[in-house]
């Protein structure tokens, strides 16, 4: 019950996250540093498997990892931060591989997003499954 309340709240965090970071506080600066490599209108359903994939492997590492230490919030914070930074990887191969205008800028505002979704997701699932390790375990 707990596991299916994390994947819920940690699906519409991250949808809202998402929607409020790229496409309105920063869909200004993603046009001018990522540019031609954006389209228009994002296709949704991609975005919202690419969230529901997310929070299913970062709910089961969580699952794994959490329980075998002592409960706190900053292992709930480096748990997730270190799945996320694994997957941080495939963003800096994206400004690796296409062409655009300001990679730096583009780093730093992927490195932002990921920073807060960490804190926030952490904090989630630390209140709905860390506090209490025999809830966390799968």
């Amino acid at each position: 019950m707990f596991q299916a309340i994390a994947f819920i709240v940690f699906f519409v965090l991250s949808l809202v996250m998402g929607v409020l970071w790229n496409l309105v506080l920063f869909k200004g600066n993603y046009a001018s540093v990522a540019g031609d490599i954006l389209i228009e209108n994002p296709i949704f359903p991609l975005g919202f498997a690419a969230i529901a994939v997310n929070a299913v492997v970062h709910l089961t590492v969580f699952a794994w990892v959490y329980p075998q230490g002592e409960p706190s919030w900053a292992r709930a914070v480096l748990i997730l931060g270190t799945v996320w930074g694994a997957h941080f990887v495939n963003t800096i191969a994206t400004a690796a591989k296409y062409q655009i205008s300001d990679r730096a800028s583009f780093l730093v505002l992927e490195f932002g997003f990921a920073s807060l979704n960490v804190l926030v997701l952490a904090t989630a699932v630390w209140f709905i499954l860390g506090r209490n390790t025999s809830v966390a375990a799968v």
